[in-house]
């Protein structure tokens, strides 16, 4: 009896009842094993399309954020500076009388002091020049010109006003120079007067924000120099804040310390770089203060 049973359960597979149609089991494995259908397929892929997209476009749009705030940073240092100049009648890191308002570093002796406690700090000799001075470790004008701003509430951050360990002009972002969105890249600001040979394109610079990554080997060591962003994207930043051109006007890069950012280290006919997308721009601002 159970021999038979088991012969009819094998021969004659009970039916799956769906509403009015009826689908044996056998019948319901043949069509699990056929698949997805073309059009099943064409959605699943479109919507792989639909969220690579997405993120593609979110991609740009915060690299295009990361971008604009260099424009911004830059613009709001110009006006943290004029305004310490109207409040103090004196450039940061300049300043004459800094001690006065910010007491003095605790460590060696201004302006090459060591080490300081919150707004300690050294004056400058007010020539109306930021210049790099003493050694590594010590305090120079070139980085108690951001400690200055920050003691007077004008930019945030707290700095130290002291060059890194290795060189005097040795950067360290959030430490003594400002950093910015773009991960890696701070900015650093010195009076140029006199050319130096085949760094700079021609012309007068005066003060200049450098904005770039930090170097730790090359030319000026810890001096941000390093690429950050693409020709294409220094094209657009040169555009939107002065003339579009490398070389001339208010925004420009390096004539020999980026060299594929620019097509020639002739300043009558150098332009950007755009069909190279390589991370190779560093940026030069004159500052306008």
């Amino acid at each position: 009896m159970i021999d038979s049973m088991r012969y009819i359960s094998i021969s004659h597979p009970r039916p799956l009842s769906l509403g009015s149609r009826k689908l044996t089991i056998s019948h319901y494995s043949r069509s699990m094993k056929q698949g997805f259908t073309l059009l099943e397929l064409s959605i699943v892929l479109v919507i792989i399309g639909l969220v690579i997209g997405g993120i593609t476009v979110g991609a740009d749009m915060i690299r295009s954020a990361e971008l604009n705030s260099v424009i911004s940073d830059l613009n709001r240092y110009r006006v943290a500076v004029n305004t310490f100049k109207l409040k103090y009648n004196a450039l940061p890191g300049d300043m004459k009388n800094a001690e006065a308002y910010w007491g003095t570093m605790s460590s060696g002796t201004c302006p090459n002091a060591t080490a300081g406690n919150g707004t300690q700090t050294c004056n400058g000799n007010g020539d109306g020049r930021v210049v790099v001075g003493g050694a590594s470790g010590q305090a120079s004008e070139a980085f108690t010109f951001w400690q200055h701003l920050s003691s007077a509430e004008l930019i945030s951050g707290n700095y130290s006003g002291i060059a890194g360990s290795t060189h005097a002009t040795h950067s360290i972002l959030n430490e003594n120079i400002p950093s910015s969105s773009l991960v890696g890249a701070g900015w650093y600001l010195i009076t140029v007067n006199l050319q130096a040979p085949g760094t700079y394109f021609p012309g007068s610079y005066g003060n200049v924000l450098y904005y770039g990554v930090p170097s730790v080997n090359g030319l000026v060591t810890g001096w941000p120099y390093g690429s950050i962003i693409r020709p294409i994207e220094a094209y657009g930043i040169d555009v939107k804040s002065d003339d579009g051109s490398p070389a001339h006007g208010k925004t420009r890069v390096y004539r020999n310390l980026n060299p594929n950012c620019r097509t020639s280290q002739d300043a009558a006919n150098a332009e950007y770089s755009l069909t190279n997308n390589d991370i190779d721009c560093a940026m030069v601002f004159l500052a306008d203060f």
